[in-house]
């Protein structure tokens, strides 16, 4: 049976994307593209699919943002030539699709429209109802309560594809500890658990505004954006007022752990965006906090005014740490102070219980030396974390690490805690094996995306999946929910397969499970299901960068659900982002575009885009679709150089195809250009007309441009047919040794020139040398003269390839004497000299 080779790339939004996540996208399909080509062109059957993505809160939030006649919405719908007057979402996403449609023909994206599909479609969302009603069969899909991405407005979860920028959630939490400021009025403090021995005061922002809030019977002083996010983690959380910080300051408050009175202080380094806008000050165990203790110490009459005695902020070292007796001053930045303190660290008795005031107390002592003490600092964070907040001294607050994001709707992102929702249990253990056993399976270029995936899967937590607006496919068991866009997209590539029959249509599960999995008898479905194990596993998928802490993550989990470790895509390539994109894709010159995006940097590397780089690949397409003269002379010595040029370019591209670099494979296809001109160059120095096979080499280097330059290769009259052609040694050597010569005798002024060259034998005892070095064998070298050993160490690759097929330097130089004197207008005369092997001498008489 006929190879067969299967490729997929991440399906796009239909949506007008900002231009630098389209081109993003773009670079990855025409990545997929030339693998897609390439295969063709070695005679194996290829499927190439392509679909579009309608799913989520993207769509829905655009379409809003149109009715709304938001200028930055319809200044985009124009560019696009989108009618403003779109009905719905999804026609919004029909216009778009078509539109992206055009613009990937234009870049001649080998894509399968056959199997094409969108996520409205009902075959598709039959599909994915199965996996999901699969996941909640095998206890993958939980009910819970958890802390989620949200957007307050629209009251909906928000994932990296609802966001504005398709950015990353980082999702972290707080440590607040309860300070008593006045009876039932708290200052919820951000703390480390392991340094709140050690805490010396309170810092509060003077400048910012700060809110009263009660939960749970407890007032609490927060930032405003605090008393705003907590509400989504909190039950019954009501303002009570604003509080001037300046009545705050100088206070004291009781460190609920302690037991500790401590001051009040300023600090505008406190940023009211971020966690309480409260944070307790520990300076021997926070940069921030020491640097900003120093700050005060020096200045007397600020603590004078604050009636704080300059001793109450001495760092107070409840970790030891080798070598610093206040770690904090042995650091300049926090995050390697935390990681050597829960590293390297251990916690300090004597100075814990001399914060508790208990020395004397020996069960206490008992009990820190063996509850925490003995502990290494990571395990004592969070068992005080626990004793904490279940203790009522402290609540753990949720907020985005990396904020501000906005949702698609133009919100910023919250936390919430959200109770009775439904989530992927990514935090099961079995099932993370089950995905790691996957990856392992799976090729993965470049291979530092492999140990990144490792250490996302083994973080991925409890995600919620369902979304009570938006486009997409309803959930099984409740149909009022929609599953979101990064959970409906994790094995749609199976469906590619059947598509083109079953789109349109309504499958039941018990069908899907034939399809898929071969369970059970379904007579009309036989031949999909044929072609389904004709086409598995999937042999490559393409990615850009940004999806592969989430969709790649998510789609080896499901795939390890539904399949195990059988039928495992063969290899994931992951491209780089496009940054800086100042052309419209769709109205720039396709060919030029395409090529560009192919060229100007690795596939597996970001990608800053220039302009001038882009006209520059512009006029090399016009150099190459110039007429290259051809006559009727038959092939010569040059011709077969020509060739064995063309065949080594086609060796160095398949092999980089191979390794997942596609620039170089590209760059190797247009380096034959270089060659061309070389070859006119040489006809100039040996007076000849060109030759009747340039037609041939044209159209061989068309057939190699195929993958890259389809356009090209056709207008060279190349075909979907992968070169064969042979290398020629004997002519290859020749013409590097006159290279080689050419460059030594322009750098001689005179004009005439003698070039000495190495004798037979030293040209032949260096070939042996090499032998040696090649094949390993040193014992063979041992009285070889070191100046020989050293020269056959420094040949690169190429040259110790063509020191086989030259045989004596003095009937080479002097075979392309006249040639040399052609070209530089110089009187060349050669000897056999003192020259080393391949080194030969050149000076001027």
């Amino acid at each position: 049976m006929q190879q067969k080779f299967f490729v997929t790339a991440a399906f796009p939004y239909a949506l007008p994307l900002d231009v630098d996540e389209l081109v993003t996208r773009v670079r990855s399909y025409l990545v997929a593209d030339v693998y897609a080509r390439y295969h063709e062109a070695r005679g194996r059957r290829v499927l190439f699919p392509m679909a579009f993505h309608y799913s989520g809160t993207p769509l829905v939030s655009f379409y809003e943002r149109v009715k709304s006649r938001s200028p930055e919405a319809l200044k985009l719908l124009k560019e696009l030539g989108v009618p403003e007057d779109v009905k719905s979402p999804k026609e919004l996403g029909d216009f778009m699709s078509r539109k992206l449609k055009e613009l990937f023909d234009s870049l001649r994206l080998r894509i399968d429209w056959e199997h094409s599909f969108t996520t409205e479609d009902p075959g598709f969302k039959s599909f994915v109802k199965w996996i999901y009603l699969k996941l909640k069969e095998k206890g993958l899909v939980v009910k819970g309560t958890y802390p989620v991405p949200w957007d307050p407005v629209e009251e909906v979860p928000v994932s990296s594809h609802d966001t504005e920028g398709f950015k990353q959630i980082k999702v972290g939490s707080f440590f607040l500890l309860m300070f008593e400021l006045s009876p039932g009025l708290y200052l919820p403090a951000a703390a480390r658990p392991e340094t709140s021995f050690g805490i010396t005061n309170i810092w509060i922002n003077p400048k910012a505004e700060y809110k009263i809030v009660e939960a749970g019977g407890k007032r609490m002083i927060m930032s405003s954006k605090a008393a705003f996010k907590i509400r989504f983690q909190l039950d019954e959380v009501f303002e009570v007022g604003k509080v001037d910080p300046e009545e705050i300051l100088g206070k004291r408050a009781v460190n609920p752990i302690t037991g500790e009175s401590v001051p009040v202080l300023p600090s505008s380094s406190v940023d009211p965006e971020r966690g309480s806008g409260v944070v307790a000050s520990k300076p021997a165990h926070d940069v921030n906090d020491y640097r900003e203790v120093q700050k005060l110490l020096s200045k007397p009459f600020v603590l004078e005014s604050f009636d704080v005695d300059p001793k109450e902020l001495e760092p107070k070292a409840v970790i030891e740490l080798p070598g610093c007796e206040v770690p904090a001053a042995c650091f300049e930045d926090n995050r390697e102070l935390v990681l050597a303190e829960r590293s390297k660290g251990k916690l300090k008795p004597e100075a814990v219980l001399k914060a508790l005031k208990g020395s004397e107390d020996q069960f206490l002592k008992g009990l820190l030396l063996t509850v925490l003490t003995e502990r290494p600092v990571a395990e004592v964070s969070e068992v005080i974390k626990r004793a904490a907040t279940v203790g009522g001294v402290a609540l753990e607050f949720y907020d985005v690490l990396n904020g501000p994001i906005r949702s698609r709707f133009g919100n910023e992102v919250v936390v919430k805690v959200l109770k009775d929702q439904w989530f992927l249990n990514y935090d099961d253990e079995k099932w993370k094996k089950k995905a790691l056993e996957v990856l392992s399976l799976m090729e993965v270029v470049p291979k530092e995306v492999s140990r990144s995936l490792v250490t996302v899967i083994e973080s991925l937590k409890k995600r919620a999946f369902a979304l009570a607006r938006g486009l997409g496919t309803p959930l099984p068991w409740d149909e009022n929910l929609v599953i979101d866009s990064l959970s409906d997209s994790t094995l749609y590539y199976l469906f590619y397969l059947f598509a083109d029959v079953l789109k349109d249509k309504e499958v039941k599960p018990e069908a899907w499970d034939y399809l898929i999995l071969g369970e059970g008898k379904a007579e009309d479905l036989k031949y999909l299901r044929k072609r389904f194990l004709e086409w598995m596993p999937l042999d490559m998928r393409v990615v850009h960068e940004e999806l592969v802490s989430n969709h790649v993550a998510y789609m080896l989990f499901h795939h390890a659900a539904i399949f195990g470790t059988s039928n495992v895509p063969r290899k994931l390539l992951v491209t780089g982002e496009v940054e800086g994109v100042s052309v419209n894709p769709f109205k720039e010159d396709p060919q030029a575009l395409r090529l560009y995006l192919l060229t100007a940097a690795k596939p597996t590397s970001p990608l800053k885009f220039s302009e001038k780089d882009l006209r520059e690949v512009q006029k090399r397409i016009e150099e190459i679709l110039k007429e290259w003269p051809s006559g009727d002379r038959e092939a010569g010595e040059l011709e077969e150089w020509l060739e064995s040029a063309l065949a080594l370019r086609v060796q160095r591209a398949e092999a980089a195809l191979e390794q997942g670099d596609v620039r170089e494979a590209a760059l190797q296809a247009l380096g034959f250009l270089k060659d061309l001109r070389r070859y006119y160059q040489r006809l100039e120095d040996k007076g000849l007309p060109p030759s009747k096979e340039v037609r041939r080499l044209l159209r061989e280097w068309g057939s190699l441009l195929y993958p890259f330059a389809p356009s090209l290769a056709e207008a060279l009259g190349g075909v979907p047919r992968w070169p064969s052609l042979e290398r020629n040694l004997e002519v290859e050597a020749k013409e590097a040794y006159f290279d080689m010569l050419l460059n030594e005798i322009k750098k001689v002024k005179s004009d005439k020139v003698l070039v000495e060259v190495a004798p037979r034998e030293a040209t032949e005892a260096l070939r042996e040398v090499v032998e040696s070095v090649e094949e390993g064998v040193w014992e063979e070298l041992e009285d070889v003269p070191r100046q020989l050993l050293e020269r056959a160490l420094k040949l690169s690759e190429e040259w110790r390839e063509l020191l086989y097929y030259i045989k004596d330097e003095y009937e080479m130089a002097s075979s392309l004497k006249e040639e040399l004197e052609r070209r530089t207008g110089k009187e060349v005369h050669v000897k056999v000299g003192d020259a080393q092997p391949l080194s030969p001498k050149v000076r001027g008489l």
